[in-house]
């Protein structure tokens, strides 16, 4: 099924069986295919630990398939494959960190996977943030997870129950304010996080270039400061 393409570049965030569940953390890695060498191999890259697991998961079922691991070992990875993607110099299979299909144009690069059958395991709605036009060029990986962080002292000293819905939360919320007690702060709120939060925007960018990991280099050593409103800060 991957052969048929004839070696035209595609990218899908999950492939075969939603790509299990080995595609979770970052880092780098080379596995070697344990098929022989009787086609032609696929290569694929995607900057994920125990891709062994993968490889042993599409052998499961398409066991004649020879996958040639592109590794990556780097720390931006948004970058190095923005940069592969402007470029075209893609491996058969990868993955992107962003993708907006009302902004990115893709077709001319990408296959359209809406005619395969493994479309079918994902959720519709999560399918229709992917759909460009009624063709899908890439599909969804890698979920954050969001929850609720919650201070048990502080519960146990006014003598609150800990909430198990949103209504009970509702309700919580109402006994915080009369206490004079902030129900919650969004991350952001703490302090250092939404500089925190810039570097990682502008390492996805500036910083990821060549200029920009000279400037870096400069300021933590203490030969570039940055100019903040005409203030300058080190």
């Amino acid at each position: 099924m991957i052969k048929k393409i004839s070696r035209r570049s595609f990218l899908q965030a999950c492939s075969v069986a939603a790509a299990t569940a080995a595609l979770t953390a970052c880092g780098g890695g080379k596995a070697e295919s344990k098929t022989a060498d009787a086609h032609e191999a696929v290569t694929f890259m995607a900057p994920y630990k125990e891709i062994e697991a993968f490889i042993e998961q599409v052998h499961s079922v398409y066991p004649e398939v020879n996958i040639e691991v592109v590794p990556y070992s780097g720390d931006n990875t948004t970058t190095c494959l923005q940069n592969m993607f402007a470029a075209g110099d893609l491996p058969d299979v990868c993955t992107l960190t962003y993708y907006d299909p009302q902004i990115d144009l893709v077709s001319d690069k990408l296959l359209d996977l809406s005619g395969y059958d493994f479309t079918d395991n994902y959720v519709e709605s999560r399918l229709q943030d992917v759909f460009d036009n009624g063709a899908i060029y890439l599909l969804p990986s890698v979920y954050n997870c969001y929850g609720i962080t919650y201070n048990k002292t502080l519960l146990r000293e006014h003598g609150w129950e800990l909430p198990n819905s949103f209504a009970e939360l509702e309700v919580l919320a109402a006994k915080a304010k009369e206490a004079g007690v902030d129900l919650c702060l969004p991350q952001i709120q703490y302090p250092g996080y939404g500089f925190q939060y810039l570097c990682n925007i502008a390492d996805a960018d500036f910083l990821g270039t060549l200029d920009g990991r000279l400037w870096q280099k400069d300021y933590l050593s203490g030969k570039a400061n940055i100019g903040v409103q005409g203030v300058q800060t080190r």
